[in-house]
């Protein structure tokens, strides 16, 4: 094996810690360096989460729009079946507010994300392995602004489904 060869070897394995760690670090830069190298956007880590799923469940919106720009695929799914829109609505971008000697952590632009998610084809069907909606997330989070979010756009979703199947038919 040539040395070249050798280095593709390793690019190969390293692109998942790489591109995951450029989406984790908001590094658009660095992530473009590693697809200009030949690594692909949607490589999944041994757990099977993208650079997108990263990207989600820190809330970086620029990082998901690049990486949905690059052809990242929005309904890609990790071992545990979940979706990017899952990892929106648990989102780790947060700010610190300080109330009554403690502090509570607040989502700052969770809305924005999953709607972001949603006007770019997050299927709100898909269930994850425990069989539950992102819906139930957001239920089970007590995020009732993302629960309204995501009921109208699911019956938006089936009632354009169901216009499909009427005109199929």
């Amino acid at each position: 094996m040539t040395f070249n060869q050798e280095m593709k070897v390793c690019q190969l394995a390293l692109f998942p810690l790489l591109l995951n760690d450029s989406a984790l670090q908001g590094d658009i830069v660095g992530l473009e360096g590693h697809l200009q190298q030949g690594a692909d956007v949607s490589t999944a880590d041994a757990r099977g989460r993208t650079p997108l799923h990263v990207a989600a469940g820190e809330g970086d919106l620029e990082m998901v729009e690049f990486l949905l720009q690059k052809g990242a695929e929005v309904n890609c799914r990790d071992v545990e079946r979940e979706t990017p829109l899952r990892d929106a609505i648990r989102s780790k971008c947060a700010t610190s507010c300080y109330m009554h000697y403690a502090f509570q952590v607040v989502s700052s632009n969770q809305p924005e994300m999953v709607k972001f998610c949603i006007c770019n084809g997050s299927d709100l069907e898909l269930r994850d392995a425990y069989n539950n909606l992102p819906v139930d997330d957001a239920r089970r989070l007590g995020y009732e602004d993302l629960v309204k979010m995501l009921t109208e756009e699911a019956q938006r979703q089936s009632q354009k489904r169901a216009a499909k199947r009427t005109l199929e038919d």
